[in-house]
């Protein structure tokens, strides 16, 4: 409960009943009544304009105009309650689009010297902009008359279309530059008054990019007020206590009544605080300010990735952390699910190579050998929040040293987690859709490759190009490291099949020289730690027998232990039991003979030869031996597979690894 209440308090709010920030009160400037535009003699009166009905004082009507339209709700954020108990209606941009001409932004009011109404306009006709054009317009670092809040009144399918820039650019789809938007964007501009010296035609992505750009400007102007401020640093307060208790990430899940506050410690999650859903919708959007790495603009109902790594405005992350990796999920009720990944920082100077993640020796010696090779594929793969990032910084950071900083490492990643050392680290960011983002990462590839590389690290295999790429790579003489979601190393083989690579590429030992899979366990705390023997009555009675089978056949079950509950003094306050967690691996350094059977599609032969021939040991075998050790909680094996699929008489070829470490 005492960290909890750290938390609460850190957050501004009680552990009973949260309460939003107040913030002051904004006095509502006077609504100036409208006077209709009178008819010209013989002709029929125009249509009123319609009025904003929050600028009308009848009460009947405020209250209605403060229930926002369904379909902006997924856009609107709600602002606290002020002192007073006057509710500020949310704004969307269906809000913003309903206001008249009298309602403008500052960007509005100082673009207003680009409007004449009086003057005469004629738009040149379209031109193909060419390179230095696109070039032009793509460091543009103007005004834009028709983003949302601008002089020239758009909607949003309109902005899809078309762009208005303050130098007087008219940028339209070449594929289709007359179409209705277009059309009626001219014919606001004409009516406006504002002069228009060149008429461009460019690819719509040219178009949003330019929106992209000058919203990010803007946001970054804006990110400085008060409010958000003090929302940012509630945020990375949050993350200091996350950060004391080693946490690896923090959930926020925001629904439409509450928010709840939960972190992931050595692997289990645990609640410990609830938010409003006003205070922690702020939150969230104030933590997407902090990116140096993200999309462009914060969507409430769209997935979204970010990174945090050099805060500004005097707010600083904690000495630990390196950076923080932000995904936004939305979810059901109009509600939020924010993930925040705590990257931490190597101690300065650390030489630190795998062999402190919990590798066993000879598996060390086999990641060695592979560092050791000029050319052939690495891969590394776990699920997520596996170590994969950890092992891949870990082993490239430890090659650049060994080769005395005389090669050159250039990494594709999206984003980096981890500073590595002597790295180019290229971040794929800001793609929409899945088909972009793959997109963008076979494009990096490829400008590595004709970057004069030694060593290539792709963070994910994503699909048949980038897999035929990283061949490439290591065909034409570079060594290549990278990580792919599976639940075994030999199972490598045939998700690659499945992305759709040839056989003769999967099942080329030179291409493929290195298969890792991993996963992280618990271990127990040495100081606390209870025997098994005493714990028997608590086991799972569904694993009781496998587990007696296990340890009969290693000589007993003496060394065999289980978690505290209750901790000790040098547990307790972390995780009670625990003190840590360890990696659980399995390398396998493939040969002709073990490819001859994957090349027949005989995996099971494969694995087979594996562990006899080449004396190969499973992840769920190495599971066994640090369960036998007294390193792991038998009920830390589930993790890995079920103890079923052990076979009880490779406790004879494993002994010599039982009784390499025995925990003191």
């Amino acid at each position: 409960m005492a960290f909890v209440d750290s938390i609460m308090t850190a957050l501004g709010i009680g552990t009973k009943k949260p309460q939003p920030p107040k913030t002051r009160a904004r006095a509502a400037a006077p609504a100036q009544p409208s006077r209709p535009r009178q008819a010209a003699p013989g002709q029929k009166a125009p249509p009123r304009r319609r009025e904003d009905p929050r600028l009308d004082a009848g009460p009947a009507r405020a209250e209605r105009a403060e229930r926002p339209h369904t379909a902006d709700r997924a856009q609107a954020v709600e602002r606290p309650e002020p002192r007073g108990g006057t509710t500020l209606p949310a704004l969307s941009p269906r809000d913003l689009d309903s206001f008249g001409s009298d309602v403008r932004s500052p960007a509005a009011a100082e673009q207003q010297r680009f409007i004449d109404p009086g003057r005469k306009v004629t738009i040149p006709q379209p031109a193909l902009a060419d390179q230095r054009v696109v070039s032009q317009i793509l460091s543009y670092v103007g005004g834009v008359l028709t983003a949302p809040g601008g002089a020239v009144k758009t909607t949003e399918e309109q902005r899809l279309h078309c762009v208005v820039l303050e130098n007087g650019y008219l940028l339209v789809p070449k594929t289709d530059p007359i179409n209705q938007h277009v059309m009626a964007v001219r014919a606001l501009i004409a009516r406006l008054g504002v002069r228009i010296e060149h008429q461009w035609l460019v690819d719509l992505d040219i178009i949003r990019k330019v929106y992209d750009f000058h919203d990010r400007r803007n946001r970054d102007q804006i990110v400085g007020s008060d409010d958000q401020l003090k929302m940012q640093r509630a945020f990375v307060d949050l993350v200091r206590k996350a950060a004391e208790l080693k946490a690896s990430d923090v959930d926020m899940i925001i629904g439409r009544d509450s928010a709840t506050v939960r972190l992931r410690v050595q692997g289990i999650i645990t609640e410990i605080a609830q938010l409003t859903p006003n205070y922690a919708h702020q939150m969230a959007s104030a933590a997407f300010a902090m990116a140096g790495v993200s999309d462009v603009n914060y969507r409430l109902t769209d997935f979204q990735g970010a990174q945090v790594s050099d805060p500004k405005h005097g707010i600083s992350l904690p000495l630990e952390i390196q950076s923080l990796r932000l995904q936004f999920n939305p979810i059901p009720g109009l509600g939020r699910h924010m993930v925040t990944r705590l990257l931490y920082a190597e101690q300065e100077g650390s030489d630190r190579d795998v062999d402190e993640l919990g590798y066993e020796d000879f598996q060390i010696r086999d990641i060695r050998l592979l560092r050791q090779l000029s050319t052939g594929i690495v891969v590394i793969s776990g699920p997520t929040g596996s170590g994969k990032s950890t092992t891949l910084q870990r082993a490239l950071r430890t090659l650049y040293r060994e080769k005395k900083g005389e090669i050159k490492i250039i990494t594709i990643e999206d984003p980096p987690e981890y500073v590595i050392e002597g790295a180019i680290q290229l971040a794929v960011m800001n793609a929409d859709t899945d088909e972009e983002r793959t997109e963008a990462f076979r494009k990096a590839i490829a400008a590595a490759l004709r970057s004069d590389p030694d060593v290539i690290m792709i963070g994910e295999v994503r699909d048949a190009a980038s897999a035929k790429l990283a061949c490439e790579a290591s065909m034409t003489g570079h060594q290549v490291w990278c990580s792919l979601h599976t639940n075994d190393a030999a199972s490598i083989l045939d998700r690659l099949r499945d992305k759709g690579l040839e056989d003769y590429k999967v099942a080329d030992p030179s291409l493929f020289t290195g298969l890792i899979a991993q996963r992280l366990v618990r271990e127990l705390c040495p100081h606390c730690r209870t025997p098994l023997k005493r714990a028997w009555n608590s086991i799972n009675p569904d694993i009781r027998g496998e587990l007696k089978i296990i340890c009969d056949a290693a000589g007993g079950m003496d060394d065999v232990h289980v978690a505290n509950s209750d901790g000790c003094e040098h547990c307790r306050k972390k995780s009670p039991g625990y003190r840590g967690r360890t990696v659980v691996a399995e390398t396998l350094l493939p040969n002709e003979e073990f490819m001859l059977h994957i090349r027949a599609q005989r995996k099971l032969e494969a694995i087979r030869y594996w562990k006899q021939d080449l004396k190969g040991v499973t992840m769920l075998e190495h599971a066994i031996v640090k369960m036998l050790r007294g390193q792991i909680d038998p009920k830390e094996i589930s993790r890995v597979g079920p103890l079923f699929h052990f076979d009880p008489k490779r406790i004879e070829t494993l002994s010599h690894l039982i009784a390499a470490r025995r925990t003191p």
